[in-house]
């Protein structure tokens, strides 16, 4: 898949985001305690809460991707508060108080209070994520969730961040100047142990290319020597990740696609698939395919970056095993051959 294809696919844009905003608020983190910034760059601080404030958001929204396919209508009411942090930093911290220094932005109770609604925020979001997935494990119960270590673990990296801002409040409140043994480990603790999660969690993402899919319970709903029948509910949840995986995805664009890769893709077995496309699509995993695959061939026909290309070459960058079944499929779906939409449709154009 193209980088383009890969952020048109919000929950990927969702994921790498709050992958990219973990990384920067370790490195803010580093660069603050540990680099002697926190004098000399005391805007770094904006970037700690700001990311706070995203981190339970972005993770609900990439849920609602990856198991509904569908955002909440007023998604972007979730960063409201990350913003309404923003305006309080700039006014309060830099405009009110100032100038801007490490004293005046750690002042209690001021930095406390910001603290505690960051830790606020992340306990609600683990909540309301945990909430969601019981909920549709409920809804969906013939369905098992290949998600869950995953899931668990970024609701977790959430979390510990969470007790980390409770223990910063807390420092700050009953043990500034009274435990240095506390002051001196908590912060270098929590980042080691928010590196070797956040490494942890991106090994096991490209280890398990296919973590994100639904599967069938064996057996659980089903009666011996009887296969699960699809229900509209379950159909309308399979449909929008198939819809998903060829058109964002580009699933049929691969030369030796079958039955059983596509079901996979969407996490459903073989023979649920043709259940899926005959009676819910009313067409044949062949027509379903290459009606995908036509139109793209017509795309690159008429689109002046791709139309002197060989006809070898359009049919297997549209996923055809060879020229000849592209010819035959083209005039079967269109009536005409290649050639002849093409010269007709640039004439008229």
């Amino acid at each position: 898949m193209s980088i383009y294809g890969v952020f048109r696919n919000r929950s990927n844009l969702f994921l790498s985001l709050f992958f990219l905003f973990n990384f920067s608020l370790i490195g803010s983190q580093l660069l603050l305690r540990f680099g002697g910034y926190m004098d000399s760059h005391p805007q770094l601080f904006v970037v700690t809460e700001f990311v706070h404030f995203c981190l339970g958001p972005l993770l609900l929204l990439y849920y609602h991707q990856i198991f509904r396919l569908r955002l909440p209508a007023r998604w972007p009411l979730h960063f409201v508060p990350a913003f309404l942090f923003l305006i309080y930093f700039v006014l309060f911290q830099s405009v009110i108080i100032g100038p801007l220094n490490a004293t005046n932005y750690l002042r209690v109770p001021n930095h406390a209070t910001v603290v505690s609604l960051t830790s606020l925020s992340l306990f609600l979001y683990s909540a309301l994520i945990w909430k969601e997935i019981s909920a549709y494990k409920t809804k969906f119960k013939n369905l098992k969730l290949n998600i869950d270590f995953w899931l668990y673990l970024l609701v977790s990296i959430i979390l510990v961040k969470g007790v980390e801002a409770i223990m910063v409040v807390s420092k700050k409140l009953f043990f500034n100047d009274r435990t240095p043994l506390f002051n001196a480990l908590y912060e270098p603790f929590f980042i080691f142990v928010e590196t070797v999660a956040l490494l942890a969690v991106g090994y096991f993402g490209l280890k398990e290319a296919n973590t994100f899919r639904l599967e069938k319970l064996a057996g659980a709903t089903e009666t011996k020597g009887k296969k699960q029948l699809v229900t509209q509910e379950e159909a309308d949840v399979y449909l929008e990740r198939l819809s998903t995986v060829m058109q964002t995805d580009r699933l049929f664009i691969d030369t030796d696609l079958d039955e059983k890769k596509m079901a996979k893709a969407i996490g459903i077995q073989s023979y649920q698939l043709s259940i899926l496309l005959n009676k819910y699509l009313g067409k044949s995993f062949t027509e379903f395919v290459n009606t995908y695959r036509i139109d793209e061939a017509k795309r690159m026909l008429l689109d002046s970056k791709t139309s002197k290309n060989k006809m070898f070459s359009i049919a297997m960058d549209c996923g055809f095993h060879s020229e000849s079944v592209f010819y035959t499929n083209f005039k079967k779906y269109t009536g005409t051959t290649p050639r002849q939409f093409q010269k007709a449709n640039i004439e008229a154009s």
